[in-house]
């Protein structure tokens, strides 16, 4: 007898927030990128498998594409810095 595997992230039960569960989705998925660099699976590659993996929740083309050059560029994290900077406040 097989097991039916969910196609529900495993971070997703844990979080109630949709924002917070679209993060963690993006999150799974720069380290799945990740992983493809270090086979050394092209962004070609990567794309269908991510897709495969992910369905409606998987990122853009273009998302992926630039993930997979900084990853096979030398970066080794995963987090987003762009969206843990604050707003810079506008004074007039």
């Amino acid at each position: 007898m097989y097991l039916q595997r969910s196609h529900h992230s495993f971070f997703e039960s844990r979080y109630s927030d949709p924002v917070q569960e679209k993060m963690q989705r993006s999150l799974e998925q720069r380290m799945a990128i990740k992983f493809c660099v270090k086979l050394e699976k092209s962004a070609a590659e990567t794309i269908p498998m991510l897709k495969k993996a992910f369905g409606v929740d998987c990122l853009s083309d273009r998302q992926i594409f630039r993930w997979h050059k900084a990853f096979a560029e030398g970066r080794e994290g995963v987090n987003d810095e762009n969206r843990h900077q604050p707003p810079v406040p506008t004074t007039m």
